[in-house]
């Protein structure tokens, strides 16, 4: 069983929420914090090929470009190359 803070997930589900979980779990770990939240939910969603990237999508995103900057909002990515001056 995953822990987190001393706890067990002890609760029974499908495998993929618990795909769903165990990433999210990762992401929040990778970002040092102390809870895992509705942010590291949506990241963890837009990395399966599921409905939350196949709405990204529809709607001209792309899931990877949604989870850099949704990291970036929590301070935790990397920002974009400033433009040259002209």
């Amino acid at each position: 069983m995953d822990t987190w803070e001393g706890q067990e997930m002890t609760a029974e589900f499908t495998p993929e929420m618990q795909n769903v979980l165990a990433l999210a779990l990762a992401e929040a770990q990778h970002q040092r914090s102390p809870v895992l939240g509705t942010p590291h939910l949506f990241i963890a969603l837009t990395k399966l090929d599921g409905a939350t990237a196949a709405a990204l999508r529809v709607q001209g995103h792309d899931p990877k470009a949604v989870r850099d900057g949704l990291r970036m909002a929590l301070g935790q990515g990397q920002a974009p190359p400033a433009p040259s001056p002209n």
